[in-house]
């Protein structure tokens, strides 16, 4: 599970860091020395927002995720294994289930991922969903988001829901592409059920746990979500009021989010009700 929670729920968790430039270290090289557990400073970051962080995915390993290859040395996990959620920024590893506070929807971005028997990579892209990318000026009007029948768009769309994770307060974006919007609607639909009606998304608290499933006899790691009882002492005003702050740093902001090596195992095709 996640780390110790921090003992200044003050301010967001610290800013994330680009895949791309920081290679994964084992847990071990992640401690933070003792003489620097007591400091508390933004200094260096006062002109960073929101807009200059991407945010890390609470992803799910499957068997060909990349993270769980040794052969990609610059991305190997030590210890990951498939049905475990982790972190795709830091490398962090969570278990198979893991417990967080939703703050909002965003319906972004949109992905056209090029096939990983072509090399993969990402072909064009749109944060927030509107705006186009390299192939057009806008999403609406490109065909690539278009299902062709049965088949799926090449363009994919995520349901982003940001989280923030418990007890260790890390601000995470767990994401339904546009395959899975079945999940997402069953779970907007429970949070917008009573006793939540009237309520703010982070309301509530949902247990995530990757169980093992099927789609078109393709065997994956999907996520089953469930709502914590009233009655768990993870319930505590000071929680509510954490997210509550960070639902506010992050309303009206474009959200970028990490967008390495989405796994394209179909982990999100199932039907399997979450809750």
């Amino acid at each position: 599970m996640t780390k110790q929670a921090r003992t200044n729920a003050q301010s967001p968790a610290p800013p994330a860091q680009s895949a791309d430039l920081v290679k994964l270290q084992p847990a071990g090289a992640l401690a933070v020395p003792d003489y620097l557990k007591s400091v508390r400073s933004d200094a260096g970051f006062e002109d960073v927002t929101r807009e200059d962080l991407v945010l890390p995915r609470l992803s799910i390993c499957q068997a060909l995720t990349p993270q769980r290859q040794k052969q990609n040395t610059d991305k190997y996990i030590l210890g990951l294994e498939e049905g475990m959620f982790f972190n795709t920024i830091t490398g962090q590893i969570y278990g198979n289930e893991v417990r967080g506070v939703p703050l909002m929807m965003k319906k972004a971005p949109r992905i056209y991922f090029k096939p990983k028997n072509e090399g993969g990579g990402v072909l064009c892209q749109s944060f927030d969903g509107i705006k186009g990318g390299r192939l057009s000026p806008t999403c609406a009007e490109c065909p690539n988001k278009d299902w062709e029948g049965a088949k799926p768009p090449k363009c994919t769309q995520f349901d982003s829901f940001p989280l923030v994770l418990l007890p260790s307060l890390e601000l995470i974006v767990f994401a339904l592409k546009s395959t899975g919007i079945k999940i997402a609607r069953q779970w907007i639909t429970r949070m917008k059920s009573p006793p939540f009606v009237g309520k703010p998304m982070y309301s509530g608290i949902y247990n995530f746990k990757a169980v093992g499933m099927q789609s078109e006899g393709r065997p994956f790691f999907g996520p089953v979500i469930s709502l914590v009882p009233f009655t768990d002492p993870v319930y505590t005003e000071d929680v509510f009021r954490y997210a509550e702050q960070t639902y506010q740093g992050l309303s009206g902001k474009t959200i970028k989010i990490d967008d390495t090596e989405h796994d394209e195992s179909g982990a999100e095709e199932t039907e399997k009700t979450p809750f």
